[in-house]
């Protein structure tokens, strides 16, 4: 003898995976699974990556462990069917509230040459700054990908 399924066994399975996926996309949404949390005293700053021809800056973020500088760190990726990625580089400038820059540097991502992919994920280069002491007044971070010399 083979058991029918009267559906009640399958619609009791549908509600549960219903109410995991709701609970899980909350959870997501809320930011609780985010590992890009500014350090205490920094949320108010606006983070923002900005794109070249050749390089794309993905996301940046401010990271502080212990008595460790504040630093901030931003992953850059190649624009597709750019080949050469070594003569850019990222412009990391702070600015207050009013737009005026703070101050300005520059830093290299590393490797140098991002390899080509056709299959996601894209090779990823990672820079990173140290940017201790923060000038009074910072309201705004920028890091815009820069290409050439």
């Amino acid at each position: 003898m083979g058991m029918t399924n009267t559906g009640t066994e399958l619609s009791r399975w549908s509600r549960w995976a219903a109410c995991i996926t709701w609970l899980a996309a909350g959870w997501v949404m809320s930011g609780c699974m985010s590992s890009f949390r500014s350090p205490e005293g920094f949320q108010h700053i606006e983070l923002v990556p900005m794109d070249s021809a050749h390089v794309n800056v993905t996301i940046i973020w401010l990271t502080k462990k212990g008595d460790a500088p504040l630093r901030l760190v931003g992953r850059v990726i190649s624009q597709p069917g750019v080949e050469d990625t070594t003569t850019s580089h990222v412009i990391v400038t702070l600015l207050d509230r009013d737009g005026h820059e703070l101050r300005r540097e520059t830093v290299n991502f590393e490797p140098r040459q991002i390899p080509q992919r056709t299959r996601p994920p894209p090779p990823v280069s990672l820079f990173r700054l140290e940017l201790d002491p923060v000038p009074l007044g910072t309201a705004r971070i920028e890091a815009r990908a820069w290409d050439g010399a």
